[in-house]
């Protein structure tokens, strides 16, 4: 049985509570509710946390499980993928090093014109672009 709005509300006894599709709504013996999407990702089941009642809606919750569906069908794992940091560009890689490096350089030009050639050249066609790591 699917769960509606005014459902969610009103439950109050602690359980788990199927909405369909693998979405959950759990609720402690503290009342607290929660949403989670029981979803098997390479023959393991695996429950992700999508947030808790009433800060994300039934409405949310049901778009999250099926976000989370649609990155298993296509082989990603919606666990592994929001774990993984942030991917800096190019400039913000190649910046990095360059302040990195900076105290290793003798020169006061050394670091201007090491900058100002990079950034010139090399960060203007890929600055959009991820870095490779």
């Amino acid at each position: 049985m699917t769960l509606s709005a005014t459902r969610v509300r009103a439950l109050k006894e602690p359980g788990r509570y199927s909405d369909g599709g693998g979405l959950h709504l759990f609720i402690s013996k503290a009342r607290r509710k929660s949403w989670v999407h029981r979803i098997t990702i390479d023959g393991r089941r695996r429950d992700i946390g999508l947030g808790g009642f009433p800060s994300v809606s039934l409405a949310q919750a049901r778009e999250k499980a099926a976000a989370n569906r649609t990155a298993v069908a296509g082989g990603r794992d919606p666990l592994a993928d929001s774990r993984r940091p942030a991917m800096p560009t190019f400039k913000e890689a190649a910046h990095t090093v360059h302040e990195a490096n900076r105290p290793r350089w003798r020169m006061a030009s050394t670091p201007q014109a090491g900058w100002g050639v990079l950034s010139d050249t090399q960060c203007r066609y890929w600055a959009a672009c991820p870095s490779i790591a």
